[in-house]
């Protein structure tokens, strides 16, 4: 019996020591996905298995400000390194966090976390959020369409060359975002009941007007200012989108004609890209859809199919494709590459497909 025991505890501390091993000796990578809505953090080993995962609130730079977003990212780091156990630095961290689009803001939040986090990883590189997505799928050509809270899309050339159309935020942009639906939908509800561009316009807004004093917690379109100005909150107003959702799944005709005019303009963000898409890649090009807009794709396919076939000249083929796995996991490699270091990936495995369409 005392033998049993004793070889017991020795395979127990050898299986320990095998994984302290794996993880000292093969390296870590990190990779952080960070929205406006929260922050996914993630950890790998070489071989792209994940060894840990942390999630913290949004890192959206201009939301919350750069030394508010480097505290977020620092406390997110402490936190996975202690589920994982992990003492000595990553050997790289790729950050692909909403509005990372200035050059100067990147390098002033580079340098934040250089100083506070200088233990906890050799190097930190950093993009923009579309990065993650579409290097996590198809790191040689695709592009990227982000509907999600706001949204944003990219094309990425086989040569590494960048084309970009939205990204702007909701001041300037967010067209085809759960923002854009929730604006739209209540803005024809405000519009109706003062009798306001309403041509061409006849659907009762009753399903809309009733949703939206429930979500809000309002009575009537007046109380919704504090909602739009005071305390305004952008991740709760573009939640006001589902109640949208549910209205177009049960045929109310108004949630309907939002969702038709809101997927108009998703897809122009694929004919402003048309013209720049490569021969190589027209012909059956993929579209990483990233962002809760997508889960409505039903509600959405009809008027984006008919405005791609329109309005597209280039683009011959689409398949769509969602992610199986976090956009970390395109941060992470983008990290590891930039610092000259292997990670491997299975691109294969990283996204199923959403709809081919013929253009």
């Amino acid at each position: 019996l005392f033998f049993f025991f004793f070889f017991v505890c020795l395979f127990v501390c050898c299986v320990c020591l095998l994984k302290c091993y794996r993880i000292v000796g093969m390296g870590v990578y990190g990779g952080i996905e960070g929205g406006g809505t929260k922050t996914v953090i993630h950890l790998y080993d070489e071989e792209h298995n994940l060894i840990a995962e942390a999630v913290g609130e949004g890192s959206n730079l201009w939301s919350i400000g750069l030394e508010e977003a480097a505290k977020r990212i620092h406390d997110l780091l402490v936190k996975v390194r202690t589920q994982a156990n992990i003492e000595e630095p990553l050997l790289s961290l790729g950050l692909t966090l909403s509005g990372a689009e200035q050059e100067a803001a990147n390098k002033e939040l580079i340098g934040l976390l250089e100083k506070s986090c200088s233990d906890m990883s050799a190097t930190f590189h950093l993009w923009t959020d579309t990065f993650g997505p579409i290097y996590s799928a198809c790191p040689n050509g695709g592009v990227v369409l982000i509907a999600g809270t706001g949204s944003n899309c990219v094309l990425l050339k086989p040569d590494g060359q960048m084309i970009s159309c939205g990204g702007w935020g909701h001041m300037m942009g967010d067209e085809g975002s759960a923002y854009d639906i929730t604006r739209t939908a209540l803005k024809r509800v405000f519009d109706q009941k003062q009798n306001f561009m309403q041509e061409g316009r006849d659907e009762s807004i009753e399903y809309l007007d009733k949703a939206m004093q429930n979500y809000y917690n309002v009575n009537n379109c007046k109380d919704m200012l504090d909602h739009l100005y005071k305390n305004f909150s952008k991740d709760a107003y573009a939640g006001f989108a589902v109640k949208v959702a549910e209205g177009a799944k049960i045929g109310d005709s108004a949630c309907t004609a939002v969702f038709n005019e809101v997927a108009r303009r998703l897809a122009l963000h694929l004919v402003a890209i048309d013209p720049s898409v490569p021969a190589p890649l027209s012909s059956n090009l993929h579209v990483v859809c990233e962002g809760s807009v997508w889960k409505s794709w039903d509600l959405i396919k009809p008027a984006f199919v008919e405005t791609l076939k329109a309005k597209c000249t280039s683009i011959k083929k689409l398949t769509l494709v969602r992610l199986k796995v976090s956009a970390a996991v395109g941060a992470a490699y983008l990290g590891a590459t930039h610092s000259s270091l292997p990670f491997n990936i299975d691109f294969a495995s990283t996204t199923q497909t959403l709809d081919a369409i013929e253009l």
